[in-house]
């Protein structure tokens, strides 16, 4: 009877983790789609790896701000 609700505003780690998949999804289709010279397919790219490194250290350190402390 009982449901497990991912609630994302509680654990802040979940939260982030999301958030930076999400951006990097939205970067790399950025990159490969939306931009029209090769200065915004580089500016997508480098974000899109950006997003990758936030995202891969916030999943191995489990701390969602690590940037910010």
């Amino acid at each position: 009877m009982y449901e497990t609700v991912l609630h994302l505003h509680v654990s802040a780690v979940v939260s982030s983790k999301v958030v930076g998949v999400i951006l990097y999804i939205v970067s790399g289709f950025f990159a490969l789609k939306w931009a029209q010279t090769n200065r915004s397919r580089t500016v997508g790219f480098v974000c899109a790896v950006i997003w990758a490194v936030l995202t891969a250290t916030v999943a191995f350190t489990k701390q969602p701000f690590l940037f910010l402390a």
